[in-house]
């Protein structure tokens, strides 16, 4: 009896192993290139906090030519002007509604390459770095301590 019911023990530990790995797996290959791209800036920031700056065009996956940052409550007509062609997408109308994300896109040959949602916790885009756009040469950032223990992120000097 007791070695049924430590066999049957066992049999369940080892499926909650194989779940756990499985569901590893399957998050790992659904993630997409913005979840990527937040989590490499995540990982700059730490690795760069108070020093050297963050090359933001080693952070992607995919060529671009230009970078634009919009920060909160950035209406739809702001970010199409700014970007110079009309976009349509679910992230352009969730951050006019927004005030804890800030969005970034990538272009390439007048298209949206890549837009990302980056969670303002994780990072914050100073005033001087959001409603403008970067090339891949001059998307350097440094990353400095907030009073509320936030990071922001604000172009390098030159």
């Amino acid at each position: 009896m007791l070695a049924n019911t430590l066999k049957k023990r066992l049999v369940i530990a080892a499926l909650g192993v194989v779940l756990v790995f499985v569901s590893c797996v399957y998050a790992l290959l659904r993630s997409t290139p913005a979840d990527r791209f937040s989590h490499a800036l995540n990982a700059a920031v730490e690795e760069h906090r108070d020093s050297g700056g963050i090359q933001l065009r080693r952070l992607t996956e995919i060529p671009w030519e230009r970078l634009h940052i919009f920060g909160p409550y950035t209406s739809p007509e702001q970010v199409n002007a700014a970007l110079g062609f009309p976009w349509r997408d679910r992230h352009l109308t969730k951050i006019g509604m927004m005030d804890d994300r800030n969005l970034l896109v990538f272009t390439a040959g007048g298209k949206v390459v890549l837009s990302v949602l980056h969670p303002r916790h994780e990072a914050d885009f100073s005033q001087e770095a959001l409603n403008r756009s970067f090339t891949p040469e001059d998307a350097v950032l440094t990353a400095d301590h907030l009073p509320d223990g936030r990071m922001e992120l604000r172009p390098a000097a030159k």
